[in-house]
Parts: structure tokens; sequence; C-alpha cells
């Protein structure tokens, strides 16, 4: 939802031709994906810091 005002501030703001409001539309659209996508995987990653410790194998 961010990205999506953000890019729609943008293009307000810029008001460009169709073809370049779909280009900054896309672009900053996967950039936000981009960016979602690599703070859920450090998330992933050092959620098992939070876990209690296994029980050790015999």
């Amino acid at each position: 939802m961010l990205t999506l005002l953000f890019t729609a501030g943008i293009i307000i703001r810029l008001r460009p031709e169709p073809f370049w409001a779909l280009a900054y539309g896309t672009g900053l659209g996967s950039a936000g994906v981009l960016i979602i996508s690599a703070c859920l995987a450090w998330v992933k990653r050092g959620s098992d810091l939070f876990q209690p410790p296994g029980k050790p194998e015999a």
C-alpha cells in the first residue's frame, strides 16, 4: 500500500505521458516488492533466534 501511494504521488506530481506513468508505476512497484521480499527473508532468517532451544539428541 505504501508503494502504491508513493507511486501515485510521483505520477500526480510529474504528470507524465501515459507510457512514462506506466514505466514509473511498474518500476517503483517492482522496487517495492524487492524491498519487501528482502526484508521478509531477513526476518525469517533471524526468527529462529526467538525459538526455545530444542532437546539435545542422544
